[in-house]
């Protein structure tokens, strides 16, 4: 918590002590009198350490001995030499303590992701952490006012009613760096009830972002509403194509032929989507954690492209392979590396015009690794390059020209969770009706010199 550390309130005392003990020591002769100097200078010590009121109460222990000492009436079985040293030995152990506790308070806002601030009883900002300092950014909030901090009146209806001893939230819009937040204020008094009582106006307020949560909400529910979507979609297809055949149909082969057809394909789109659902989950659990290895890249890509020679064969495309030999062998995780290199070719497949190849290509650069699958296709037109990374979006059909390349939309948000979860990055390089270029950038670390 940033804050201010000096408490004028024990001034007073501080001086007092200090003073008895150096008048004792301008009074009495040797050794008393280098006992006492020796603790003003302890007391003096306490003064720019202490930061707790219950101090003063040692302070003055301390300055009745060292008058004690002076008037050389301390107890005979009693040291005094060693009792001032025992009892610079008890301030420094709390004054240890204290530290302790201190840094032990302070460490807990911080530890807390979300912004907090402390409320004097004036109403000024006394302390806040560092996520505060964050969402605040170009403004000094320490002794600001509260009410020049939020012009919201349900924000400071609850700022007083904690004051007084009340919990209280709000809910407040905020502008930061331009743009709109939502935000839940939770306003609790400072310390104990009785204590908001004695001074008032002393909270504390924590703010937690609600927009964040209501977004990922909203994903949610997207997502279950386009896979439930894209699920009905085939299943459908499949339960009108069996209701047909049911009907008489398959007496009559050229019908029968086509709607087993029809099972088939749909039968494909839903293995499809549910492999690809099935990859997601896998990304975004607990087991998606990199797992990195040595690895011939070039066996890597192969392996990848191999599960197309079908869809290839039927439409005359041809999948080239060139890897540059100074990345012959790479560092990453190889399960991962394979999911972005097939669900690309995949994609290329679906798009590219018949008989023209298919080219991925590896190569070092000053930015890492460069893995890219290149095809000659319909393109992307340039208005829908941002959303193609988005789940279940794929390019119009109309504008595609190609009504069979039905996928399920979730091929490239994979890659663009697997190069995330390797620390990298995608380009998109796409002429409309030339081609396509997609480019997975790793880290410099993914290349094995030598």
């Amino acid at each position: 918590m940033h804050e201010s550390s000096f408490n004028p309130r024990l001034i007073t005392p501080v001086v007092l002590a200090a003073g008895a003990g150096l008048l004792a020591s301008l009074l009495s002769s040797p050794p008393w009198g280098v006992a006492a100097a020796a603790l003003t200078a302890g007391l003096v010590c306490v003064w720019a350490l202490s930061g707790a009121e219950h101090h003063q109460r040692v302070l003055i222990a301390l300055r009745d001995r060292s008058r004690a000492i002076a008037r050389r009436d301390a107890p005979s079985d009693e040291h005094p030499e060693e009792a001032i040293h025992a009892d610079l030995a008890a301030i420094e152990s709390q004054q240890e303590s204290e530290r302790s506790r201190r840094t032990l308070w302070l460490a807990l806002p911080e530890a807390v992701a979300q912004p907090i601030l402390a409320i004097d009883s004036d109403g000024h900002i006394a302390a806040f952490n560092t996520e505060a300092a964050g969402l605040f950014a170009g403004r000094d909030l320490l002794g600001q006012h509260i009410e020049s901090l939020f012009t919201h009146m349900d924000a400071i209806d609850a700022w007083r009613a904690a004051s007084s001893g009340q919990d209280a939230t709000a809910r407040l819009r905020l502008i930061i760096a331009g743009k709109p937040r939502l935000f839940d204020l939770f306003a609790r008094p400072w310390g104990r009830s009785e204590a908001a009582a004695e001074a008032p106006g002393r909270a504390v307020l924590t703010l937690r972002d609600v927009g964040q949560a209501a977004h990922a909400s909203r994903l949610t529910t997207d997502f279950v509403a386009n896979a439930s979507h894209e699920l009905r979609t085939p299943l459908a297809a499949i339960k009108g194509a069996v209701e047909t055949l049911e009907g008489g149909a398959q007496d009559d082969p050229p019908i029968r032929h086509r709607f087993i057809r029809m099972i088939g394909e749909n039968v494909d789109r839903l293995e499809d989507l549910t492999r690809d659902l099935l990859d997601l989950s896998r990304l975004e659990g607990q087991n998606a954690a990199v797992q990195e290895s040595d690895f011939d890249l070039a066996d890597c890509l192969r392996a990848s492209a191999a599960g197309f020679d079908a869809p290839c064969a039927e439409r005359g495309l041809t999948i080239e392979i060139a890897c540059d030999p100074r990345v012959a062998r790479v560092r990453t995780d190889k399960r991962l590396l394979e999911l972005i290199v097939r669900n690309l070719v995949e994609n290329a497949t679906k798009f590219a015009r018949d008989h023209t190849p298919i080219r991925i290509s590896a190569l070092p650069a000053e930015e890492g690794l460069v893995i890219a699958v290149a095809d000659q296709g319909i393109g992307i037109p340039l208005d829908q390059q941002s959303r193609i990374f988005e789940r279940f979006y794929q390019v119009d059909e109309a504008r595609s020209g190609l009504t069979k390349a039905k996928g399920s939309g979730l091929g490239l948000a994979i890659v663009q969770q697997a190069v995330d979860a390797l620390g990298g990055r995608i380009r998109v390089d796409s002429v409309w009706k030339q081609g396509t270029t997609m480019s997975v950038v790793l880290p410099p670390r993914a290349v094995i010199q030598g």
